[in-house]
This record gives C-alpha cells, structure tokens and sequence, in this order.
C-alpha cells in the first residue's frame, strides 16, 4: 500500500488538530535509532525523534529490554504507587 493511501485515509478520519505530521507525505512502519521507514522501504533521518520523546532514538535495546520486563510485571498503574514508580 503507498503512502498516499494512508495519508488519504488520515484526513478522512483523523482530526486535524495535529498540524505537524499534515506536512509529511509519508507513512511510517518502523524506526530504528535516528531513522525511520516508511511503508514503500525508503529510509528517512527522524528530525522529530519522536516529537522530542526519543533521546536515545527509536528501539533502543536498553529500553526495548526494559519495557518487555515492566510488561511482564504490569503495563498501566495509573497513578498509584509502585515499585518501579519509586525506584524511578
């Protein structure tokens, strides 16, 4: 599927409150350190990182290894007190 499938299907049923992905003409399916794919292969540098989220860049084995332990152990806790919430 090109991306000009999942961009047309984008502003048929998202809102457009969310203004900075609206200028990029691609989708994307993975992302690995600094880079992303998009759906048709082509690999691009993510400028975004993630809208400033990604410090240590996309799939990064320390967190990947570090998110699948803490979903073994519980994926949402809201706001309560945990362990993992107090060794943070």
């Amino acid at each position: 599927m090109p991306n000009e499938d999942f961009l047309r299907r984008q502003d048929e049923v998202e809102s457009s409150a969310r203004t900075y992905p609206r200028g990029l003409p691609i989708a994307i399916s993975r992302g690995e350190g600094s880079l992303i794919q998009d759906i048709e292969g082509k690999w691009y540098i993510d400028f975004l990182s993630g809208a400033g989220v990604l410090a240590l860049g996309h799939c990064h084995p320390r967190v990947v290894k570090a998110v699948e332990r803490q979903l073994g152990l519980l994926s949402h806790g809201l706001d309560l007190p945990t362990p993992i919430k107090r060794d943070f």
